[in-house]
């Protein structure tokens, strides 16, 4: 079934002066607001490895609920089990004195109860995700993702490395940004990608002359090699999986495929 998360959210908020703590008077300093709590980290770390999980939880109603929500849906969680009620979000008010030691600190427990009202009005639509073409083909591309992830693995290249490498080829010269757009990933994530391909020798990366902010990408003869290789294993592979259906049924999928996307 699709990853669903249930539990609490908590926030962190902790106040640093500038100069001497005075615990009688007033303190001039910075104050951080930290997202936290088990679950809702677990959830984070779920959809930053692209795994759109659900989360079942509960935030209060005021802007930093909100904001709470908002992160988390920009993280590509669904947060449609996710309510704002009052006093919906544990509270760590903590204050650090200028050493960095914790001078003293408030502790709000949520109240849980609508979590468990959540579930026992919407368990079985939120159990039964699996049974969603969104989840089904959610699923179907993890199990893809993982058995081509294995198969590249004994030629020093994950899936993410291998479409970035293939993009790169396809598009050369291409600047890094434009690769991002390309397999939609964000900056950091194909800074890393491009770094373990430079690092491998695949590919060359060299400042732009008409704008030295931008590098631009080109492969080298390793990394054409690499691609000629990888490119039948990656075509026999699609083969394999898409031996279940017919010649008919798989320009079926395609289509409707290609018409889901066009609406997104």
């Amino acid at each position: 079934m699709g990853i669903v998360v249930i539990g609490a959210v908590f926030v962190d908020i902790k106040g640093f002066p500038e100069d001497i703590y005075v615990p009688e008077g007033r303190n001039a300093g910075r104050i951080e607001y930290i997202h936290g709590g088990v679950t809702r980290n677990v959830v984070e770390d779920i959809a930053n490895v692209e795994l759109r999980p659900t989360y079942v939880s509960i935030v209060d109603t005021s802007a930093l609920g909100e904001d709470v929500v908002r992160k988390l849906k920009r993280h590509k969680v669904d947060t449609s089990y996710v309510k704002s009620v009052p006093g919906g979000m544990g509270t760590w008010l903590a204050v650090f004195d200028n050493k960095g030691d914790l001078a003293g600190s408030i502790s709000q427990r949520p109240n849980l109860y609508p979590i468990l009202y959540t579930l026992e009005e919407k368990g079985d639509e939120i159990m039964t995700l699996d049974d969603t073409i969104g989840y089904m083909i959610s699923r179907v591309a993890r199990k893809i993702h993982y058995a081509v992830d294995g198969m590249f693995k004994e030629y020093g290249i994950t899936v993410e490395q291998w479409v970035a490498l293939k993009t790169i080829a396809e598009y050369e010269p291409l600047c890094q940004k434009a690769l991002a757009e390309r397999i939609e990933k964000n900056q950091n994530t194909v800074k890393a990608l491009v770094t373990h391909l430079e690092n491998k020798g695949c590919i060359d990366r060299t400042p732009d002359p008409s704008d030295m902010r931008h590098m631009i990408l080109r492969t080298t003869e390793k990394g054409r090699d690499c691609v000629e290789r990888l490119s039948a294993l990656d075509e026999h592979a699609n083969l394999d999986f898409l031996g279940a259906l017919s010649a008919d049924e798989q320009e079926e999928l395609r289509r409707m495929l290609r018409k889901i996307e066009a609406k997104l």
